[in-house]
């Protein structure tokens, strides 16, 4: 090798053994960290999460849940879905289906059963009242 490039290498050698010759480098001391006051932000914080609890009932829509009637009229839309996929059933196949399971995925509580003419849904509503869906 060249002597140069020799005397080079030589001292990346010694830099990176930390030779106890070399003394070390003396550096600036870091600029002193600036101290973040948190009375503040914290108290910002801690005022937003007061307002979110005590007017979480306010701004909620539906306090007390839904209406006697919103609830018939969920279970009624959920007879006329299933007459649908009964009805589409029919068609496709030819026939009507034995069981509610065959055409719908989830469990739910509707009685199913076939008539001379067609199928008849029936649900007992939360009122204790059946709610009926007759199909062809």
């Amino acid at each position: 090798m060249n002597d140069s490039i020799q005397d080079e290498w030589e001292k990346l050698v010694r830099q990176s053994r930390k030779d106890p010759a070399k003394p070390p480098v003396e550096r600036e001391p870091p600029p002193p960290r600036r101290r973040i006051k948190w009375g503040l932000p914290a108290l910002l914080v801690l005022s937003l999460i007061a307002l979110v609890l005590r007017f979480q009932g306010t701004l909620n829509p539906w306090p007390a849940g839904p209406s006697p009637d919103e609830i018939k009229a969920g279970q009624h839309a959920s007879l006329m879905l299933a007459a649908k996929a009964i009805h589409d059933y029919a068609v496709f196949h030819g026939k009507y289906p034995q069981t509610v399971a065959q055409v719908l995925p989830l469990t739910v509580n509707i009685e199913y059963r076939q008539t001379s003419d067609g199928f008849e849904l029936k649900m007992i509503g939360a009122d204790g009242e059946p709610i009926i869906i007759r199909g062809k």
